[in-house]
């Protein structure tokens, strides 16, 4: 058992995870208020929040892998300082917007300094935090993540109902402007792309792929979780419609979606508690899919009527489903850490992320058209199996004759 919050008595990783956390929580604060704004106070509908959506996502997919490689080449504790004004900058102009298109290039900028802000986190957490250390600074980061998920929203909320829908605004450009003051006093963090020549764009994420075929768990983890979030927002949005099926009510709903926050900041703590998993990450990231499949097939199975529609037995479930989700996305940060050199760590890191994020803008639209073909549970038991399956493969070929090596190797 290890002791989880040991990388906090590094001052260095203690002011970075500070700054993330209130980052963090502005990202989520105005969740709501942006669909507040967009469907209640200027009357649009759901053509709109589609668009929302992809103003939040595009740029993880097309700006991020650019930015983050270009970037990385500077002083970490600059860049994150200037991704954290140029929000705060950005949502207090939020405050006085006055049409849908300048929201919308509005959220579109606030979610470029994003796309680049995380994958320069990664690589300063690599170089603040000592190896030994890393599959616990990587659980306290995924921990933030979950829990302003679950936090933000909800004071979100609470300040919509006081002050109107443009109130969480205000919220989240303090916290972005506190957390640029607290990150500022980070050492200097220059690794070794701020040391090489200034390759292209293109030939610099070439040697990152290039870099991740010859890692072989590297390369899995990455497909798997891309995978893993594609058939999880397969049925994400399909939650309401699982939630009315049963005959449960909109506050039913936020008590079950309370249950996988809930659910994932536990996985979050587990995976940091109990690091026996770093021997195996990839393997353990596997019997947790499985595991997450059955349960969403379990689901399924609950839409179409063949379970009791109790709440207090589908909150645990999806208590469950959070704690896999949680705990699974640990290992995955410890094999992005461990696998990386400096070098290629925010490349990687960015070229994951917009693979992921391409896949939560098209699985929406495949979810939904499937519901009105097979129905939400037909979506649910046909995803929640091939997860299983998918994830049953990848435990399989880990164990054939020349199979990736099972225990992450030391970046050379």
């Amino acid at each position: 058992m290890s002791n989880l919050w040991s990388p906090l008595r590094l001052a260095g990783f203690r002011r970075l995870f500070a700054g993330q956390a209130m980052s963090d929580f502005a990202n989520w604060s105005d969740f709501l208020a942006l669909s507040a704004v967009v469907v209640y106070v200027w009357g649009h509908g759901a053509f709109e929040l589609a668009l929302l959506s992809v103003c939040i996502g595009l740029p993880f997919v097309v700006v991020g892998p650019l930015a983050s490689v270009k970037l990385a080449r500077l002083d970490a504790r600059a860049v994150l300082v200037a991704c954290d004004l140029l929000r705060f900058a950005v949502v207090l102009a939020m405050l006085w917007s006055t049409s849908l298109p300048v929201l919308f290039a509005l959220v579109f900028v606030k979610m470029c300094a994003a796309s680049i802000f995380d994958p320069v986190r990664q690589a300063s957490i690599k170089r603040l935090v000592p190896v030994e250390r890393l599959a616990e600074a990587s659980a306290l980061s995924q921990m933030t993540v979950n829990g302003t998920k679950i936090v933000a929203p909800m004071v979100g909320g609470l300040l919509i109902a006081l002050w109107g829908a443009f109130s969480p605004f205000w919220l989240g450009a303090g916290l972005y402007l506190v957390s640029a003051l607290v990150l500022s006093g980070l050492p200097r963090l220059i690794g070794e792309a701020a040391e090489r020549a200034k390759p292209r764009f293109v030939d610099e994420m070439r040697d990152a792929l290039r870099f991740m075929r010859s890692r072989p768990v590297l390369l899995y983890a990455v497909v798997y979780v891309t995978v893993w979030m594609f058939f999880v927002f397969l049925y994400d949005a399909l939650f309401v419609l699982f939630a009315e099926r049963l005959g449960l009510g909109e506050a039913s709903l936020g008590v079950l979606m309370s249950g996988v926050g809930a659910g994932s900041v536990l996985g979050s703590l587990a995976a940091g508690r109990w690091t026996f998993w770093k021997a195996n990450p990839l393997g353990l990231m596997s019997r947790l899919g499985i595991v997450s499949g059955l349960a969403i097939a379990v689901v399924g199975i609950g839409a179409f009527g063949w379970l009791p529609s109790s709440l207090w037995l589908w909150t645990a479930v999806f208590v469950v489903l959070g704690f896999l989700g949680g705990f699974d996305a640990v290992p995955y940060g410890y094999v992005l850490q461990t696998e990386t050199t400096d070098a290629t760590i925010a490349p990687v890191s960015a070229f994951a992320g917009a693979l992921q994020t391409g896949s939560m803008l098209v699985a929406p639209l495949l979810g939904s058209a499937l519901a009105g073909w097979i129905g939400v549970g037909g979506v649910f038991l046909a995803v929640g199996l091939l997860m299983t399956a998918f994830a049953a493969s990848i435990l399989a070929k880990l164990r054939l004759p020349g199979r990736p090596r099972d225990r992450v190797q030391s970046p050379t």
